[in-house]
């Protein structure tokens, strides 16, 4: 075997052992994209509900705030009757 057939053989191993090298790092980046993949549609899912549960919280703080202005606006009427009362009182 001589310089030439040597130096062949040396870079052939070289470039199997690369292609080998290059197969894991695909598999390997492969794998970790659809790992991305999962995290980002967790993600998603996470913030769809997130926002569903605000929209759901904000409907019944609505809710509520319009039930408290309609009784600060009964309040508002009684107490206009009770001062009108008293005026009429004293007069």
């Amino acid at each position: 075997m001589d310089h030439r057939e040597k130096d062949a053989l040396k870079m052939s191993g070289i470039i199997d052992l690369l292609i080998e090298e290059n197969k894991y790092l695909r598999d390997h980046i492969s794998a970790k994209n659809r790992d991305i993949n999962k995290i980002l549609e967790t993600v998603g899912l996470n913030d769809g509900e997130t926002t569903h549960d605000l929209r759901h919280r904000i409907t019944l703080l609505s809710e509520e705030n319009n039930i408290l202005l309609a009784h600060l606006e009964e309040l508002r009427v009684i107490t206009l009757r009770v001062n009108l009362k008293k005026t009429d009182f004293v007069l």
